[in-house]
């Protein structure tokens, strides 16, 4: 009788911990998101892509977490194809990440003001 009793405490801790780790991964994932808009917020746009990866470490297959990590690669693989020159790479490269579904609202109009001004350097290119 006095082991049934233990064997029931001992299961309801274990769902105890089980559901204590849960709320903890959520914690994480959720700071790792709200970090990484904040990044985004401050034009730190290799800062925020670090977030992203943290939230999808907690969260491998969490959409919008994928949608904000896209669209800030976007961003910087935009930008850096600016300096070098690619101006018609980076055009379509800021397409790709416009067309984005699922992603931040902040991130999609900085990556469509980036679009102005790719679009404006490519028409000046050619």
């Amino acid at each position: 009788m006095k082991s049934g009793k233990h064997r029931v405490s001992l299961l309801i801790l274990l769902c105890l911990m089980v559901v204590g780790l849960a709320g903890c991964h959520n914690k994480a994932y959720s700071q790792s998101i709200e970090k990484g808009l904040n990044a985004v917020a401050e034009n730190k746009y290799q800062k925020a892509l670090t977030y992203f990866d943290n939230a999808l470490a907690q969260k491998p297959k969490d959409e919008k977490a994928q949608a904000y990590r896209d669209q800030t690669q976007a961003y910087l693989t935009t930008t850096s194809e600016l300096k070098a020159g690619k101006v018609k790479t980076a055009l379509t490269t800021v397409d790709k990440g416009v067309k984005i579904t699922n992603g931040a609202t902040s991130l999609t109009n900085k990556l469509k003001q980036l679009k102005v001004t790719v679009t404006s350097d490519y028409q000046e290119y050619q």
